[in-house]
């Protein structure tokens, strides 16, 4: 073979990759810029990319400039930013990506107890964001504080007291709110009776402001709503009467005491007792008007309407009036009634006097 051998060589130069650092995740709020912190190896320069609508100042290329976020970013929460390397020679441009959760002011708000002297006052946290996630509570209460979500306090002085309710997302943002609270005495409440027979007591019960519920326990599992009530116990013997008097301010004041029904004499005669309200509402309870006491010889008992139309008449004392004429419930309001009772030594007793309807 006549042919020579040929040889060439070429140098071949490998560049390392360029590289692009965007920096960690951020949260922020939503009034709030993102501090951006990028930077690049082996590229001349960088260049930032949003995928939302807000703007780098000073530019899109400057490595540790900011970012404003757009309306868009806000409502939506978050948003993706990228760092592109520029200025790569002969390799291809490198991209990293760091999200912005952007959190909403969060609006602080809380909804408290019943505020009553010596009493646990539940604060309850309401609170609400509309993006991202409230994490940090801090409660002031009379100068007291607490971290929990929820809390409770007990107020050892009556007066006005301010609570304060601090709360924080996990990007930071925060807002305040404050409630007056006025705590309430508990009123003090007490109770009189008078027994007679059959088994029965007349309550009159008082307190030392004005009060808007009563609520009686007699100890044989009734009870009634009745400030004065007239009560029928099953048998005689001894009860454990309680009343609970609740304030408009909804503090409370209870009482309690032995009431003793004495077995009846076949012998004994009872003046009549006429109970001033009754609530005819079916619950077993208080539900008829009955004229208490005797034995008589001779019983009538009638019952008029605001125009004086007579709606109930009875000979019978144990049958008592169930608010209702001709079989229809009667409105609630003041009802007058008469009777006339003969006793047992044949004296005759008249007399009249005004029964509310009641709830």
């Amino acid at each position: 073979n006549s042919c020579q051998v040929v040889a060439d060589s070429i140098i071949l130069t490998l560049t390392p990759a360029p590289q692009a650092d965007a920096g960690s995740n951020q949260s922020i709020c939503a009034s709030e810029i993102v501090n951006l912190n990028g930077s690049v190896t082996l590229a001349t320069g960088g260049q930032w990319v949003t995928n939302g609508d807000g703007t780098f100042v000073p530019s899109d290329t400057t490595l540790n400039g900011v970012y404003i976020p757009g309306t868009n970013d806000i409502s939506s929460g978050s948003v993706d930013l990228s760092l592109i390397t520029t200025g790569n020679g002969l390799c291809a441009a490198d991209t990293n990506t760091i999200t912005i959760n952007i959190d909403s002011k969060p609006t602080a708000q809380f909804v408290a107890g019943t505020a009553c002297l010596n009493s646990s006052v539940q604060f309850t946290d309401s609170s609400f964001v509309q993006n991202g996630t409230i994490n940090s509570w801090l409660w002031t209460i009379n100068g007291d504080t607490s971290t929990a979500q929820n809390t409770s306090y007990i107020f050892t002085s009556v007066g006005t007291f301010t609570a304060e309710l601090i709360v924080a997302t996990s990007g930071g943002c925060s807002d305040t709110v404050q409630m007056q609270i006025n705590v309430n005495p508990n009123p003090i409440a007490s109770f009189t009776f008078e027994t007679f027979c059959p088994d029965s007591a007349d309550f009159t019960a008082i307190a030392d402001m004005a009060i808007v519920t009563w609520n009686w326990n007699f100890g044989d599992s009734t009870a009634s709503p009745l400030q004065n009530p007239t009560h029928t116990f099953p048998a005689s013997g001894s009860y454990d009467v309680s009343v609970n008097a609740i304030t408009d301010s909804g503090c409370v004041g209870s009482f309690s005491d032995t009431v003793t029904v004495d077995p009846c004499d076949d012998n004994t005669v009872f003046d009549p007792v006429v109970p001033t309200a009754f609530t005819p509402n079916g619950d077993g309870f208080n539900d008829l008007f009955l004229v208490r006491g005797g034995p008589f010889l001779e019983f009538e008992l009638r019952v008029f309407n605001e125009w004086g139309k007579q709606i109930y008449i009875s000979n019978d004392q144990n049958e008592g009036w169930d608010g209702k004429y001709k079989n229809k419930k009667q409105p609630l309001g003041t009802y007058v009634w008469t009777y006339r009772i003969v006793t047992l030594d044949n004296t005759e007793l008249n007399d009249k006097g005004e029964v509310t309807i009641l709830k």
